[in-house]
C-alpha cells in the first residue's frame, strides 16, 4: 500500500502500549487491572462537573489552566515546597501529554532516554516514538535500585515513584543523587505519590534539573478525565509550553479538577481508606494464602508474588472466571507475579475468598 512507502522509516520499531483490558460490560466486573480509584469522586465535585456542562461549552477553554494551577499550588505544592508559584506549574492530558511533550522539547533523534526496565511501559513506548536510544537499567531481585548503581550519561532519565508494578517509592537521598549525577534532565512520575509518604517536590528548590509529574487519575478519581500536571523550573515549564497544543485541557477537563481541590479534604479521606485497605491486604493474603509473597507498596496496588508461573496464570484465569480483572505481565521478570489494585473492602473480600480457592491447588 501507498501508506507503508510514506511511514517513517523506523515505523516498525514502534510499539503501541498495551492498556489493561476495558471490557464493554465493565459494571459486570471487578476492576482491579488499571489502578483506578475503586470510590467515585465525592459527590459534591460531581455536583461541580456537571453544572460545568452548560452553553459556555461552545467557548474554547482558557489556554492557560491558570485557575487550577492556582488551586494547585494553594492545596497541593505549597505545603511542600513554599517557593513554588503558578509559574511553576503547568497542566496536560494525564500524564502521557505530558510525559510526551518532554520528549517533544527536548529529544533528538538518537538521544539517550534512561529509565528502568521493570516500570511503567509508555516510557519505552515514547522513546521509540522519538527514535532515541534506550537504556533500560536493571532492578535488583527485591525492585530495589542496587547500591552504587552507575549511572549512563543521556539527555532524560525517567524515574517511576512509587514504582509500576511493584509500587515502592524512590528515597529522596536517591533521587538527589541522580540529580547530581545525570547531566540531563530527571523526570520523576509520581502518579501515585499520593497515597506514599514521600515526594521528590521539596527538592525542586535545590534541583533546576528536576521535574515532577502528577495526575488526577489514582488519588481523584479522574482517569476518565485525564488531568496531570508537571511541577519544575519555569525554564522548564516555558519549554514545555512551547510545543503543546493550545487548549489542550477542555472545559470539562478543568471544571473537574479545579472541583477536586477544592474539596480535597474529602479526596484525602478517601485516599485514607485505600491505604488502610493496602496495609489489611499486605498483612492477611500471606497468613490466608501461604504461598504468596505481598511486595510492600506505597501505592494503590500491590504486586504478589506466586510460587510459579502456573499458579499466576492460574490466579488470573480463575479471576476472569469470576469477572474479577486483575494484571498479569508476560514479560521477564515478572512471570511469577499479579498485580492488583486495590479495592473497596468489600471488593477485597472477594478477592480474598477467591485467592484462597485457587492457592488450595498451589500448597506452601
Amino acid at each position: 500500500m501507498l501508506l507503508d512507502k510514506l511511514k517513517r522509516r523506523n515505523f516498525d520499531e514502534f510499539k503501541a502500549y498495551v492498556p489493561g483490558w476495558q471490557p464493554p460490560d465493565i459494571e459486570k466486573w471487578i476492576k482491579l487491572n488499571t489502578n483506578e480509584n475503586p470510590y467515585g469522586p465525592p459527590k459534591e465535585v460531581l455536583d461541580e462537573i456537571k453544572s460545568a456542562v452548560n452553553d459556555s461549552v461552545r467557548l474554547y477553554p482558557d489556554p492557560t489552566t491558570r485557575k487550577l494551577r492556582e488551586l494547585l499550588v494553594k492545596m497541593i505544592l505549597r505545603p511542600m515546597n513554599p517557593n513554588l508559584t503558578i509559574d511553576n506549574v503547568m497542566c496536560g492530558l494525564g500524564s502521557d501529554e505530558i510525559l510526551d511533550l518532554v520528549m517533544r522539547a527536548f529529544i533528538d533523534a538518537g538521544d539517550r532516554i534512561v529509565f528502568f526496565r521493570l516500570s511503567y511501559g509508555m516510557y519505552d513506548v515514547l522513546a521509540r516514538v522519538y527514535s532515541a536510544s534506550r537504556i533500560a537499567l536493571d532492578l535488583d531481585e527485591d525492585f530495589k535500585v542496587p547500591q552504587n548503581l552507575p549511572i549512563p550519561a543521556g539527555k532524560l532519565l525517567i524515574l517511576c515513584s512509587p514504582n509500576n508494578p511493584n509500587g515502592k517509592s524512590l528515597i529522596n537521598e536517591e533521587i538527589g543523587r541522580f540529580c547530581c549525577e545525570f547531566p540531563g534532565l530527571v523526570i520523576v512520575d509520581e502518579a501515585y505519590a499520593d497515597f506514599a509518604s514521600t515526594t521528590a517536590i521539596p527538592l525542586l528548590t535545590q534541583f533546576p534539573n528536576l521535574g515532577v509529574v502528577r495526575t488526577f487519575s489514582k488519588s481523584f478519581s479522574l482517569a476518565g478525565e485525564r488531568i496531570g500536571f508537571l511541577v519544575g523550573s519555569k525554564e522548564l515549564v516555558d519549554a514545555l509550553n512551547t510545543v503543546r497544543l493550545p487548549f489542550n485541557l477542555t472545559r470539562l477537563n478543568q471544571a473537574a479538577g479545579i472541583a477536586s481541590l477544592r474539596h480535597y479534604d474529602k479526596t484525602k479521606a478517601i485516599v485514607a481508606k485505600i491505604i488502610h485497605e493496602r496495609e489489611r491486604l499486605t498483612r492477611v493474603i500471606p497468613l490466608r494464602c501461604p504461598s504468596l509473597k505481598v511486595l510492600p507498596s506505597d501505592a494503590n496496588f500491590l504486586l504478589i508474588k506466586c510460587p510459579s508461573t502456573n499458579c499466576a496464570r492460574a490466579i488470573m484465569e480463575t479471576f476472569i472466571q469470576q469477572k474479577i480483572l486483575i494484571r498479569y505481565f508476560e514479560k521477564p521478570g515478572l512471570e511469577t507475579y499479579v498485580r492488583m489494585t486495590v479495592g473497596t473492602e468489600s471488593q477485597n473480600e472477594i478477592v480474598l475468598a477467591n485467592l484462597e480457592k485457587v492457592m488450595k491447588n498451589f500448597p506452601p
